[in-house]
């Protein structure tokens, strides 16, 4: 196959991946949460800080963007964490009165997905600790979300974790979807021409909306998203984002 084809998988590394995703917590991640169910002061202040630092070193100069919430969502506010879940921060930027960037949220995901990228292309990733922070711009917060959403902003959840969310999966069950899903990606890889062993502007612009809205925004239902994780977790993730970010340097003559 085209892309980092599932066949080619460890089924040992899938089973004990796929069983970790499963698993359901009894209570959210200490190291994250208090007992009252909030985040931690001085993590919630260190987050807070570094979606200053991302904003003033990407959209801050820019006059009419605001920054609205900063929330905290994925693994690491669920039932179903793992002890090295990242941290998953998003940072919501909110096109007030810029002339010169578009008003819709599509369009707007767009810039902030190349501004983070150019971001991080010239600084080091941030963690905390040992976890990795996750930290995305974006010009809205989902109102629903497959984990919990917590506000960092206002200290309290937007949306609460529900424990049940795993129910009716099975091991067998998430890993066929994972197998589906990475079969899907790797028809539409394949499925864009090269010329001379390159890709043309059109076709890297292709790959990089399939990858925001069908790999990475593709989260409509649980099975969706937990196929997602399986993704993540088997490194195809970073291997494709990896390649679709090499291609588009490519067009590039230095």
């Amino acid at each position: 196959m085209f892309w980092s084809s599932a066949m080619n998988d460890d089924n040992d590394d899938l089973i004990r991946f796929a069983s970790e995703i499963l698993t359901v917590r009894d209570e959210l991640d200490p190291r994250v949460f208090n007992r009252n169910g909030a985040v931690h002061e001085h993590l919630r202040l260190r987050m807070l800080d570094r979606a200053d630092y991302l904003v003033k070193e990407t959209v801050g100069m820019i006059d009419g963007l605001l920054t609205g919430d900063v929330v905290l969502l994925g693994s690491s506010a669920s039932y179903f964490y793992r002890p090295g879940s990242d941290f998953d921060v998003k940072v919501e930027i909110i096109n007030q009165n810029c002339p010169y960037l578009p008003k819709d949220t599509n369009g707007m995901d767009k810039f902030l997905a190349l501004a983070g990228g150019e971001f991080y292309t010239r600084n080091k990733y941030f963690y905390i600790g040992n976890r990795f922070l996750d930290m995305k711009l974006a010009a809205y917060i989902m109102d629903v979300a497959w984990t919990g959403v917590y506000s960092l902003n206002e200290n309290k959840w937007r949306i609460e974790p529900k424990n049940n969310l795993t129910k009716g999966f099975t091991v067998d069950s998430l890993i066929d979807y994972y197998h589906q899903r990475c079969a899907e990606i790797d028809a539409f890889m394949g499925s864009l021409p090269q010329k001379d062993g390159k890709y043309g502007k059109e076709e890297c612009q292709k790959m990089f909306d399939y990858y925001r809205t069908q790999v990475l925004g593709r989260n409509q239902t649980i099975e969706d998203y937990l196929a997602f994780k399986l993704i993540k977790a088997t490194r195809k993730l970073k291997n494709l984002g990896g390649f679709i970010f090499a291609q588009q340097y490519k067009l590039f003559d230095f």
